[in-house]
């Protein structure tokens, strides 16, 4: 079963927070143009990104290029589907208007560079959590000025794991097996 939690749009910005029961994940990896940020907020996932796999537990974020091909499936070992996930679209539009406030942070860059898990301690979790309920809420108000609210708040979740990049990226993550590759088909 599948339940919608929020879904809003914001010119060139989506987020939608989703809670889904006995859901195996994607038939098919996928790609398009949009950069997507991925948070988990219950559950745990196997996320295919390019050519490697990812383990994704609650509380870790998923950074995914423009069209880089990807794919979410529930882990292999676990009979538990149930997840909840918080995804971010951004257009490349957005990066070019933060480009005139962060002339020293490339966010296309970072994103092409930086894609794959970040795995978030209590504190950092806390904060993305605030920022992202943060961006729905002015997306539900829609009061004036929403959409710059939502787009700064986005800047300084980008801003923040810029920062934490160093520290937190998944390095483990293993070359996609190609025996796991032919499950996946």
């Amino acid at each position: 079963m599948e339940k919608i939690v929020f879904q809003g749009t914001v010119e060139d910005l989506r987020i939608e927070r989703r809670r889904q029961d006995d859901f195996p994940g994607m038939q098919e990896c996928h790609f398009h143009e949009h950069y997507e940020l991925y948070y988990l907020v219950s559950g745990e996932r196997q996320y295919f990104i390019q050519d490697r796999s990812y383990r994704v537990q609650a509380g870790d974020l998923v950074l995914v290029n423009s069209n880089q091909i990807h794919k979410a499936f529930h882990c292999a070992d676990d009979a538990h589907t149930s997840h909840e996930r918080i995804l971010v679209e951004i257009s490349s539009g957005v990066f070019e208007a933060f480009g005139n406030f962060f002339p020293d942070i490339d966010f296309r860059s970072f994103f092409a560079e930086h894609f794959g898990v970040f795995h978030l301690d209590k504190d950092e979790r806390r904060e993305v959590e605030r920022l992202l309920y943060s961006m729905t809420q002015e997306m539900k108000k829609g009061e004036v000025g929403a959409s710059a609210l939502v787009r700064m708040k986005l800047m300084e979740l980008l801003t923040l794991l810029v920062r934490m990049q160093n520290n937190t990226m998944q390095e483990d993550a293993a070359p996609e097996d190609p025996k796991r590759q032919k499950v996946q088909e």
